[in-house]
């Protein structure tokens, strides 16, 4: 009884983590051009937390309560940037990648405000086992390779969306009937 209810306080005290985050990508977009943060650019230069950290003033926002230490520094992907734990990733196909290592993505800048179809609808931060969030990465287990999201809290996670809002979703709630959901920026897609 005890336990579920740690949680579940770990669980509210990640979601508004989560928040802040999507809000602070909101304020990072209106600095920019009206373009989100890319995932990374020039891996391991720079990367999305780096992107918003100015806008939040707190690095351990970027902590989920409920994840294990240094899980996004042992995942693999490798930035030497990371100095603190990072729990959480970014949705690519949102955000965008760019830079020396990936010429052919989207270059240096993050995807436009305007090529989010439905904001509301498209998940851009949430809890992750790396930097990347996608919908076919699901580990349930904390530790795991990456990518991926993290099933932290009750079999769900807490996603973060273009618009700013964030919320609780049971895993199989993101994966939807329509093939990329809430992980592409084209409505319907």
């Amino acid at each position: 009884m005890f336990a579920r209810a740690r949680e579940k306080a770990r669980q509210t005290s990640c979601l508004s983590n989560v928040k802040q985050i999507s809000l602070a990508a909101q304020m990072y977009t209106q600095d920019y051009d009206e373009r989100y943060v890319f995932w990374a650019l020039g891996a391991p230069t720079y990367w999305w937390a780096q992107g918003v950290e100015p806008y939040v003033k707190n690095g351990q926002l970027f902590a989920c309560p409920s994840a294990d230490g240094d899980q996004w520094r042992t995942c693999g992907c490798g930035s030497p940037q990371a100095v603190r734990p990072v729990h959480y990733g970014v949705n690519c196909g949102a955000g965008g990648q760019g830079g020396t290592q990936m010429p052919n993505w989207h270059g240096p800048l993050g995807q436009k405000l305007s090529s989010i179809e439905a904001p509301s609808e498209t998940v851009w931060v949430g809890d992750s086992t790396c930097v990347n969030l996608g919908p076919n990465n699901y580990y349930p287990s904390q530790g795991t390779t990456c990518p991926g999201v993290a099933g932290r809290h009750n079999e769900g996670a807490n996603l973060g969306f273009c618009d700013g809002h964030a919320k609780w979703m049971k895993w199989v709630n993101t994966s939807t009937s329509v093939p990329w959901g809430y992980w592409t920026r084209r409505a319907g897609d």
